[in-house]
């Protein structure tokens, strides 16, 4: 079919296939939308932030996008890099290229792409909202065909505006990003593919419908009806679930409404929405339940990346390039979110679209509904008005459309496409050009080198190794067949397939890099990816693969299912278990907590509690071992010393661990080792020993070999009184507000996830900005000499579990011991009976600031 197609380029210049949004043809009526906007918004964007580059210019060759990048000032045709003093001269004497280095400057120095993020979420998003909800509140069914075109008009201007900001918005996003990978490239000689594990988990945009998700699945068990889940006709079951006024009902009546709107499958209105498919949004319910999703290991893995690479850069660029780390983690949540929305609006185009489908068939304008789809705007208003074009026409886009779909399009047309000059640019242009070029050629797969060489071997974007079956997806109509742990396998992915995405295992494309769309949401959702595989649509459909997310390989497994491993299950490769023995000669120790300051000897933990101490800030009374003193009891050698250690504590005793490699900058640990509360003086030696094996739990030497640990785990351990709570939860900090969570009694119910917990943000003066009153429907407590879950009377649980008073003491904390340790902290705190407060633990933050 391709060698009776001409593919001649639509310009001059080198025009390439925008794989990062197209999986099909879109049909004429998104390919209009999206052109224009998408020209007007590259160019506000290119000038706001002084990249010398006029627009990017677009065109669809046989029903596929092509893109190119118009150079401001210069030839479009390329012919060879000019001489760099022909350069100086452009940008001194150019009047346009001048105001672009003066803004270059200005936009790197007052880092602007800042403000841009700020005002859309604080005062331009919520307009969008609001306009999107009304055109919701209109059935297309109910309307006039007058009443229909100008549904149609508004659909159109709103979907324009938003690619607009959308496409004006990615100069903000690429270049923190890109600037991040050059100068961690220049300064510590880290690849893209290391320096990008240090970002994943804080696109919160991008994981928005998970987070959804899990609240509905919460709200589910909370009232006794996570059993309906496994109903297997989903229309039916949606509509029960949809029913009546519990929270359940009306978190998936919101969701449906905010996300089920969205395009599913691609970035076209032949695409169906979400709410289309009921038995994905079923599945999706379903992987969310059978899964703990409480924590975010996405996160927690690029914080450890982030403390190891770091150690790479200079002492003397280390600040600048935590600020730059810090500016890439925060850079994508402005060009996702505003994405989802122009997917929404899209979704209540497509709605309208199909109803003027539908009376153009009944007037014999066109034969099938579809076939609105392959009209601009503006011709079909002018059908649906008695005017425009003949069925004739009509139907000859529709047989084009199909016919081209089944292209494969080439990569570029025209000359074979070069590197900007990035060495002839002004120092202050240059910077935001090899930015923008690290970022944008990172869409593909060539701009860096694929460790394994193999005809299924690609990019590994997000690590973990996974077995599974696999689904090819190459159409819309594919994703019918994608069941819940499948493996993706496709030629490229699109925002849109994140609601299928939420379902897999892993992800594996034929094309992409570092920064495409499959290895972002790979990284984000936590699953294994690997992307710029030749040869991936060779995998046969349906059979069981494993895919490396670390190396990057993929191995074809067969037609069934490998015993060892059900579908989509993680396969342990568990390394050998080291537990190194005390120095020679080497005395066991027993210290009060606070004088346990030495990280090296009494661990992480021991080493913040007692900083904390001698600070005077409240910390359960308590004593540390040291390694020696846990290894010899663990051992059984010396059951005295757990005597010993009971000489100036009262039970019950909360016993943690403090190893080594915990609540450090580099790694904190959390969630790996195990904590046993409630320990009376028959137990600690028990527990002690519990805690201290569980530094070589298979779970944890996985952990550490994914995360390049070789040295052992020497685990010291603390003992302190159980503080008898009140409430207790955790405090951290996001975009530089406090977040408070909370719970009545301890902890450890919000830590784990058992429970919904309060959520509090504040301000720095401790007032609230938001809060949101979780159910607490269960609580830990201490009682009867052992720890006991009970039931919360449902009055308490309806209020909030600390009051505003006890908030502004929780403030007060965070930023004392923030201040104490140079910078934000994850803080767990508890409230006794009596009203003290006391900060049970802190470590260096594991969020987003």
């Amino acid at each position: 079919m391709s060698a009776n197609v001409s593919w001649e380029r639509p310009g001059p210049g080198t025009w390439e296939f925008d794989a990062s949004h197209q999986a099909e043809p879109f049909g004429r009526y998104t390919d209009t939308l999206m052109w224009r906007a998408t020209e007007r918004g590259a160019a506000t964007g290119f000038r706001e932030a002084g990249l010398p580059l006029e627009t990017l210019s677009c065109a669809v060759v046989n029903g596929w996008w092509y893109i190119k990048i118009k150079p401001l000032g210069g030839p479009e045709e390329g012919g060879g890099t000019p001489p760099a003093f022909v350069f100086w001269l452009l940008f001194n004497l150019h009047p346009e290229l001048r105001r672009r280095r003066k803004t270059a400057r200005r936009f790197m120095s007052e880092r602007r792409w800042e403000e841009t993020a700020r005002s859309w979420f604080a005062e331009r998003r919520a307009p969008f909202v609001q306009r999107i909800a009304a055109l919701q509140s209109a059935d297309p069914r109910e309307q006039t065909d007058e009443a229909l075109c100008e549904l149609l008009e508004r659909t159109r201007a709103l979907f324009e505006e938003l690619v607009e900001v959308h496409f004006r918005a990615v100069p903000g996003c690429a270049i923190p990003i890109g600037d991040y990978l050059v100068h961690s490239e220049a300064w510590g000689g880290i690849s893209a593919s290391q320096a990008m594990r240090a970002l994943a988990g804080f696109t919160d945009a991008t994981t928005e419908p998970l987070a959804a998700l899990d609240k509905i699945v919460a709200a589910l068990r909370k009232e006794g009806r996570i059993g309906w889940l496994a109903d297997k006709d989903a229309v039916s079951t949606l509509e029960r679930l949809r029913a009546g006024d519990s929270e359940s009902a009306r978190l998936l009546r919101a969701y449906s409404r905010d996300f089920g709107v969205r395009i599913a499958t691609g970035y076209s209105v032949l695409c169906p929405t979400f709410n289309e498919m009921p038995q994905m949004m079923l599945g999706n319910l379903r992987r969310r339940a059978e899964h703990d999703n409480s924590a975010n290991p996405a996160r927690a893995r690029a914080e450890h990346a982030a403390a190891e690479l770091e150690q790479r850069i200079p002492a003397e660029h280390r600040s600048a390039w935590r600020e730059m780390l810090g500016s890439a983690r925060r850079a994508g949540d402005l060009r996702d979110d505003d994405g989802g929305l122009s997917m929404a609006v899209l979704g209540i185009a497509r709605g309208l679209v199909l109803e003027a489908g539908e009376r153009l068939v009944k007037q014999g304008r066109a034969s099938e509904a579809e076939s609105a789809c392959d009209l601009t705007t503006e011709e079909l208003v002018g059908a649906l008005r008695g005017e425009g074009p003949s069925k004739q026409v009509i139907d000859g886009h529709t047989a084009n459309r199909r016919r081209w779909a089944v292209l494969t399009p080439p990569n570029h047309l025209g000359p074979a496409p070069e590197p900007p000059p990035i060495a002839s640019f002004p120092a202050d242009v240059r910077r935001v050009v090899a930015a923008m070029f690290a970022f944008v050629s990172r869409f593909g797969a060539d701009a860096d080198p694929i460790p394994e060489q193999g005809a299924l071997c690609g990019h590994g974007v997000s690590p973990g190794v996974v077995r599974g079956r696999a689904r090819l997806v190459l159409s819309t109509a594919d994703f019918e067949r994608f069941t819940p742990g499948d493996i993706l396998v496709a030629r490229a992915t699109t925002p849109t397939f994140n609601t299928l995405l939420a379902n897999a295992s892993a992800i594996v494309t034929q094309t992409g890099g570092l920064i495409s769309h499959a290895a972002i949401v790979a990284r984000e959702f936590g699953i294994p990816g690997v992307v710029g595989v030749q040869d991936a649509l060779e995998i046969p459909d349906g059979a069981f693969i494993e895919v490396d997310g670390d190396s990057g390989r993929i191995v074809v497994l067969g037609d069934v299912a490998p015993d060892s491993v059900a579908p989509g299950a993680p396969a342990q490769d568990v390394p050998e278990v080291v537990v190194p023995d005390p120095e020679p000669g080497a005395e066991p120790q027993v210290v009060p907590l606070e004088l346990a300051e030495d990280a090296t000897r009494w661990g992480g933990k021991a080493a913040n509690s007692a900083r904390l101490m001698r600070a005077g800030i409240l910390v359960p009374r308590g004593v540390a071992l040291d390694y020696t003193a846990a290894w010899s009891i663990a051992r059984g050698d010396d059951a005295s010393l757990a005597a010993n250690c009971l000489r100036s504590l009262s039970a019950p005793y909360a016993v943690r661990s403090s190893a080594n490699v915990e609540d450090s900058a580099g790694a904190s640990f959390a969630g790996q080792f195990v904590t046993k509360l409630g320990v009376g003086a028959e137990a600690l030696s028990g527990a002690i020993r519990e805690v201290f094996e569980s530094a070589h739990a298979p779970g944890v030497l996985a952990y550490r070999q994914r995360l390049g640990l070789e040295s052992p785990v020497r685990m010291s351990v603390i003992i302190q009184e159980l503080v008898p709570a009140r409430a207790a939860g955790v405090l951290f900090f996001e975009r530089g507000k406090t977040v408070v969570e909370s719970a009545y009694g301890l902890g450890e119910s919000v830590v784990s996830g058992d429970i919904t917990p309060d959520r509090f943000i504040l301000d720095p003066d401790g007032n609230v900005l938001e809060s949101e009153i979780g159910s607490k429907a269960r609580m830990l407590a201490f009682a009867n000499q052992e720890l006991q879950a009970s039931d919360v009377e449902s009055d308490d649980a309806a209020r909030a579990s600390i009051d505003e008073r006890e908030l502004k003491l929780l403030v007060a904390l965070g930023a004392r011991v923030s201040a104490l340790f140079g910078g934000p902290q994850d803080i767990e705190w508890a409230f006794s009976h009596d009203g003290q407060l006391f900060c049970l633990q802190a470590r260096p933050v594991t969020r987003q600031v």
